[in-house]
This record gives C-alpha cells, structure tokens and sequence, in this order.
C-alpha cells in the first residue's frame, strides 16, 4: 500500500477550522452580552418601579390624610367616576376634586417630573345598606409612571395604588 507522502506526519488545524470556531465564539459572545445587557436594564425597570411604588404610597398617606371636607365636599356623587386631586409636594395640602388631571409629577429615583394622578371616588356598598346612591365610601386611588417618556395607562409603565375611606 502506498501512503502520500504529503500526509504522513502532518498535525495542526484548517484555516476553515480555525474560522467555525471564530464563528461559534462570536455568535456565543453576542448572546451572552445580549443577555446581560437585557439583565441591566431590568434591574433599571425594577428600581424605578419600586421608587415610584413609594411615591405613590407617600401620596396615598397625604391623601387618606387630608381633610374631607376639601377632597371630598357633598357635592361628590356616586357614578361620577374618578375625580382629580392635586396636592402641593412641599406642603402637603391637596385641593379638589378636579374634573381635569392636574398634571402633577414627582421625581422617581434618577427619573425627573414623572406623571402622578391622585383621584378619589365616591363608592355605594350594597353590603352597608343604606339606599341606592348612597356615598358609603371613598376610593382614593394614585398612578405614578416610571418608565421615561411613558403615559401609556398600564402596568408596564406605572403603578397603580387604591385605598378605601370611610367619606364620615
């Protein structure tokens, strides 16, 4: 049997091999910074969520607070829907309810002047029962958005915080 002489004793690897192997090193580095850089901007998400989640339970603590004969003045009807307040961030004192959104905001974490709704609404509990449209409590609810440039109503973009009051 006759050997090619060209073969024998020959060790090493193909250009082509070395390419296949550059490739799948490659392709393997874009996922996995693909990967991390999605990580990152979670945790991002999760941190001004969680900031936004304490402003608004700060603004709910102003709310339950507040006196009701300027939140909630007789006027305040069962079936209106909700209604805006505005509360002044330095001295606490809130005002209305509004028919329009105050356009209030807050800073949330490194995230400046973000959206913050305040609302109260005038609910009637079947179980209390009093007569059909009668005021029995009072939901206060606040939305406060944490993703930048964002006013999509959803749970992706804010949080959404609702307490009941008793409106006596």
């Amino acid at each position: 049997m006759v050997r090619d002489q060209r073969q024998v004793g020959k060790t090493g690897v193909s250009l082509v091999e070395i390419l296949i192997g550059l490739i799948i090193v490659v392709i393997a580095s874009i996922a996995t910074l693909t990967y991390f850089s999605l990580a990152l901007g979670g945790v991002g998400k999760t941190g001004n969520r969680r900031a936004a989640l304490e402003r608004a339970r700060q603004r709910l603590e102003v709310l339950a607070q507040a006196g009701l004969s300027v939140i909630a003045p007789p006027s305040l009807l069962v079936g209106q829907g909700p209604q805006f307040i505005s509360c002044n961030v330095d001295t606490g004192v809130c005002t209305g309810p509004l028919t329009a959104d105050p356009n209030d905001t807050v800073n949330v974490d490194d995230l400046l002047s973000q959206p913050l709704q305040s609302t109260i609404e005038c609910k009637h509990d079947t179980a209390a029962g009093t007569p059909d449209g009668t005021c029995d409590v009072l939901e206060l609810g606040v939305k406060v958005w944490f993703m930048p440039g964002s006013t999509d109503d959803d749970d992706f973009h804010r949080v959404h915080l609702r307490t009941l009051r008793n409106p006596f």
